[in-house]
């Protein structure tokens, strides 16, 4: 009679000359019980050990692939930038920039006359000042003499009224 050896379950594995189904334990980036089929850990998740232990999670600002199996799988969200060490250091793009990409990419800037709130993700959030006109994300034109934008929420410039030269207003 000739012995065959099994295969473990989904992403375990197991030491040569083992014997059992408990000994297949979960693989780096993956959980679940011994001797069992393992699941890779979620997005935003690692785990560095074999065995059962239960996927961490990133720290704040960061965000890591399915089955990460070391923090420093774990790089900056969209709309933060910083060393993708897994250490905390992500901190959020300033006003009047912008992250689209994870990872250790710097925030862009906003077009010249335009700006953008904090921790955003794309050139779209970078609206045009006060005083120029132009759509989201740029490039943003100097209204003219005869017309005026007061404020970033107004997204055209106005005609501005003006009396006519030698009349008076009335009332």
């Amino acid at each position: 009679m000739l012995d065959v050896c099994e295969d473990c379950p989904a992403n375990s594995n197991a030491p040569d000359a083992s014997d059992k189904e408990s000994d297949c334990t979960c693989i780096v980036g993956s959980t679940g019980p011994d001797g069992e089929s393992c699941t890779k850990c979620v997005k935003g998740t690692y785990k560095a050990a074999r065995g059962n232990a239960n996927c961490e999670s990133c720290p704040a600002n960061y965000d890591s692939p399915v089955g990460s199996g070391i923090v420093t799988q774990c790089v900056c969200n969209t709309g933060f930038m910083g060393l993708d060490l897994g250490d905390g250091t992500c901190t959020a793009c300033v006003i009047g920039t912008h992250k689209a990409e994870t990872g250790r990419v710097a925030c862009d800037g906003c077009l010249a006359n335009s700006n953008s709130p904090a921790q955003r993700i794309s050139l779209a959030a970078c609206v045009c000042n006060a005083g120029y006109v132009g759509p989201a994300g740029g490039p943003c034109a100097t209204c003219t003499p005869a017309h005026s934008r007061p404020t970033v929420t107004i997204p055209v410039c106005h005609v501005r009224r003006v009396n006519p030269p030698n009349q008076a207003l009335h009332r």
